[in-house]
């Protein structure tokens, strides 16, 4: 009987193919659950891959979650864990930038409103003197 075939996902996945990869992933975790906790590795790092076109932090969160408590005793689990870190601290930089960007757009609009406004009164103000000079 042959072994669980982590070189076809790794030729997979260096050849791009990260959805092939991740499935040979899957068939190994399903057959050979022994050696779940490298393919769950593997898989953290595919779905952070900056060439994936389908980068999921999340996903590959999930991976390493699930590695941390599916194989306590795995080799992978202090890389797993030092990557749980920095993906929750990567997760919460980019929402706090989101809410930083949504900040900046709501005082662009109200400064383009302030703006807007100066520009009016500006126009009601030269009519005003204007009328003025024609009533003197």
């Amino acid at each position: 009987m042959a072994g669980p075939d982590f070189k076809k996902a790794n030729d997979y996945a260096k050849k791009g193919n990260y959805k092939s990869s991740l499935g040979e992933y899957e068939k190994i975790m399903a057959q050979y659950p022994r050696v779940g906790d490298r393919a769950l590795f593997e898989m953290g790092f595919i779905y952070l891959s900056a060439r994936n076109q389908h980068k999921d932090y999340q996903k590959s969160l999930e991976c390493f979650q699930k590695l941390m408590k599916n194989y306590p005793d795995s080799e992978y689990r202090q890389n797993s864990g030092a990557m749980i870190f920095l993906l929750t601290e990567i997760t919460s930089r980019d929402k706090r930038m989101v809410s930083q960007k949504r900040q900046i757009d709501d005082l662009v609009q109200q400064v383009e409103a302030a703006e807007k406004k100066i520009e009016q009164m500006k126009e009601v103000d030269m009519n005003l003197k204007q009328r003025k000079r024609t009533v003197n």
